[in-house]
């Protein structure tokens, strides 16, 4: 039976960088797997909706849905999963510091692993992260998580995400911005979903970088305390 992948593309204002992307996601070749895109334009304000439009004529695959105002990627992510319709969901970054060629990849070991979940990890390969901060801050979000839940991860907040849609079962997702992150792996955790891990390519952006590291890594850190105490009241 052929299956489908969903890919999820949140964006805002990345107009330059949205043909490149979806083009290179229409043309993966998928053994028994088709592919449908949906891109959620989360109140973009440059040539962002004007790119899309176009796009669509070309892409047949391709669904667009927009949000009158900017409301943060994980609304859009919430977005995208509520409208996806295939056996798999994965989360595709529009600004190219993931790289689609890894997907065939991803999708192989998720299903060669008979896994629920797959996390690309940027630091199980050689990797450019664009500062300090980054790096560790992605490093010590990664640490808490295996802290609080006895995981054993390498890169938490890596926004390539591979899921079955049944991993999502009995999970609700509330986060609008970047919290979503460890917001769903916290549930996941919580829930008992085993996430795999697998060596993905990244090259962080230099300019237009819309995460804030001191507001939503601190954000972060009060998810992950946040889903841990009501993880131990919903198991008790």
């Amino acid at each position: 039976m052929v299956k489908t992948l969903s890919c999820i593309i949140p964006a805002y204002n990345e107009h330059k960088t949205l043909p490149t992307i979806i083009h290179t996601l229409a043309s993966l070749s998928l053994p028994r797997i088709d592919i449908e895109l949906l891109l959620i334009d989360d109140g973009s304000t440059d040539a962002t909706p004007q790119i899309t439009r176009a796009l669509q004529q070309n892409y047949p695959q391709l669904r667009v849905y927009r949000h009158a105002v900017n409301q943060g990627k994980g609304a859009s992510l919430r977005t995208g999963i509520a409208h996806a319709k295939g056996d798999f969901l994965l989360f595709q970054d529009a600004d190219l510091e993931y790289t689609p060629n890894d997907i065939p990849r991803l999708v192989a070991f998720l299903i060669e692993t008979n896994g629920e979940v797959v996390y690309g990890s940027r630091f199980n390969s050689v990797n450019h992260f664009n500062s300090f901060l980054q790096f560790f801050g992605n490093r010590f979000l990664t640490f808490l998580t295996n802290l609080l839940y006895g995981s054993r991860l390498t890169d938490m907040e890596t926004g390539y995400k591979l899921l079955r849609r049944s991993a999502l079962r009995g999970i609700t997702l509330r986060e609008k911005g970047f919290g979503i992150e460890p917001e769903l792996t916290a549930q996941l955790l919580v829930h008992h979903r085993r996430i795999l891990e697998f060596p993905i390519s990244y090259r962080a952006r230099t300019k237009g970088k819309k995460l804030h590291y001191l507001r939503d890594g601190l954000r972060a850190v009060w998810i992950l305390f946040l889903g841990r105490i009501k993880g131990r009241k919903r198991i008790k």
